[in-house]
């Protein structure tokens, strides 16, 4: 007869109240760095990455600019270097509050759902202690 054994060890994960600050201080930058309030920010984390959802940040002109592939090809390129500019304070915030290092972000976008999706690459997954 096999026996499985349930290995648990001390884990740190991503708690409701990081979750909650971490929001907060997201759309608070996310509206001095960008313009925009968003209505709504979701975080999810798994393994080492971090998911950052920005609801309804796309204004008028990158909705216009998104239907021609021309267009679609400049909001990447002004998102990469939106990255590239909003990377040391997204890390100040992320070490802030996780004490995880950020190694990488890039930005995605949601055009039919006005969104934007920020993946954060991490030194190490939030399920890991120091």
């Amino acid at each position: 007869m096999l026996r499985w054994r349930v290995l648990t060890k001390d884990v740190m994960t991503l708690s409701a109240s990081i979750k909650t600050e971490l929001s907060q201080r997201m759309a608070q930058w996310y509206e001095k760095e960008m313009g925009m309030r968003p209505s709504e920010v979701k975080i999810t984390s798994e393994g080492e990455m971090l998911f950052i959802r920005f609801k309804n940040v796309l204004c008028p002109s990158e909705i216009n600019l998104s239907g021609q592939e021309a267009g679609q090809r400049l909001l990447r390129e002004v998102n990469d270097r939106l990255c590239r500019q909003a990377f040391p304070l997204v890390k100040k915030i992320i070490v802030e509050l996780t004490s995880v290092e950020l190694l990488n972000l890039q930005v995605e976008f949601n055009l039919p759902l006005h969104e934007k999706l920020y993946i954060l690459t991490l030194d190490r997954p939030l399920t890991q202690n120091p």
